[in-house]
């Protein structure tokens, strides 16, 4: 008896020790290594062969010490998922992960990569001033890139110093057709929720991003060429308690080049007390066409200096010349009394040649004011077109604003807006 006792204990042991260890399965090769880290080195140094690799979690990780990267060195492409609901933590400064040069990445959190749940997540616990505290995933150099299905918390403490918690910089290979997506993701915390800086194909789909330091949405292109493609839809934007931290607050900021659209995303921004804070906000840089439609904004402020404003884009002088759709939207500025202006639509188009349509929107804005509360505000420079109609539009005074005109009426507005604006309510 005591022989088999000694038995099952030495098979337990050995049992435990392995489930200790094997946490992360690298294949082809089926090696296990204890965090990602350590698989990340020793592709790195050569151990397996040149070709593509996937990485499968098959338990709860715990990531120490320091921050590998990943490069191409040994791997043509990464995938990363999972056999079961298991969370990668991360008590160190930097990203668990972090992709360099890989031409393809594929992150799926549902287990085996079927259903329509999450199980995998990553928890950058790190807070506090450190200048990458929250990151969880970053890809850089890369052609194409999709992450689903994966939940990435971020630092939640004292986001004003950290990192996006997901972050992109692609590969700006014009030969190839490229593309990034991100869908059905859950990202919290951190000084933001996504960056992107590049000018491939983009999709943002169907995402609850929540509780950001500053930005949802950072999204930027350098491109005169236009390649930018990108999509926001259908994704939820909120904060659950107050954000204190930084000056400037936005939901969505895009400097697109190309076309973008954003459409049927929910934006709730709740008690921010920034000196600006912004739904969707559009810096066209090389435009070429931008469609706004069906988005249901919320921005609410406790603060009286701070400038709300719901869907704002500003068309620059050295933009090309562009289509701006801005429809189907419902917007809701709310707040206590205020010291400084709030607009539900803010558009300044100085770009000749430019045509912009804002049509079907509802606009209410509920601060009152000893400055004033707009509904809607379009400053047009000469050689822009614009068409507007069946608009809702309701402020507590200073009805709507045209080219710097302010109006605290329906009827004298529509006689300054004549042809437009003439079924608006």
């Amino acid at each position: 008896m005591r022989n088999l006792a000694l038995i099952f204990l030495t098979a337990f042991m050995i049992f435990i020790s392995k489930s200790l260890y094997s946490q992360v399965l690298v294949s082809p090769g089926n090696i296990n290594y204890p965090t990602i880290a350590s698989a990340f080195t020793a592709i790195n140094s050569g151990t397996f062969s040149d070709g593509p690799k996937t990485i499968t979690i098959i338990g709860d990780v715990f990531e120490t010490g320091t921050s590998v990267p990943i490069f191409n060195w040994y791997c043509s492409s990464l995938n990363i998922g999972t056999t079961g609901n298991f969370t990668v933590t991360s008590d160190y400064e930097g990203y668990i992960i972090t992709v360099g040069g890989i031409p393809t990445v594929n992150i799926d959190g549902r287990i085996g990569g079927t259903g329509s749940d999450i199980a995998l997540k990553f928890n950058n616990t790190v807070t506090g001033n450190a200048a990458y505290s929250s990151g969880c995933i970053r890809v850089d150099g890369s052609l194409d890139c999709n992450i689903k299905y994966v939940e990435c918390k971020g630092g939640l403490i004292n986001p004003q110093n950290g990192q996006y918690v997901v972050r992109f910089d692609d590969a700006a290979d014009y030969t190839y057709d490229p593309q990034f997506i991100i869908e059905d993701c859950i990202i919290d915390g951190g000084l933001g929720s996504i960056y992107y800086d590049g000018n491939n194909k983009l999709i943002i789909r169907n995402n609850k991003l929540k509780n950001f330091g500053e930005n949802g949405l950072y999204l930027y292109s350098e491109s005169e060429a236009g390649t930018n493609n990108i999509i926001i839809e259908k994704n939820e934007f909120y904060n659950e308690t107050p954000v204190i931290y930084r000056n400037y607050y936005d939901a969505i900021r895009v400097f697109p080049s190309g076309n973008c659209i954003i459409r049927e995303n929910m934006i709730k921004i709740l008690g921010v007390t920034s000196i600006s804070s912004t739904g969707i906000r559009i810096d066209a840089n090389y435009l070429n066409n931008l469609t706004i439609e069906n988005n249901f904004i919320s921005v609410f402020s406790p603060n009286a200096n701070s400038i709300l404003y719901g869907i704002t884009v500003l068309s620059y002088v050295y933009s090309a010349s562009s289509t701006i759709n801005n429809n189907h939207n419902s917007i809701h500025i709310g707040g206590i009394l205020q010291n400084a202006v709030s607009f539900c639509i803010f558009e300044q188009l100085n770009t000749p040649g430019t045509t912009y349509n804002q049509f079907n929107n509802i606009c209410i804005n509920e601060r009152t004011s000893t400055a004033s509360s707009y509904s809607s505000y379009i400053k047009i420079n000469p050689g822009v077109t614009v068409n507007s109609d069946y608009n809702f539009y309701w402020s507590p005074n200073n009805f709507a604003k045209l080219n710097l005109i302010s109006y605290n009426s329906l009827s004298a507005y529509k006689t300054a807006a004549f042809p437009n604006e003439q079924n608006t309510k």
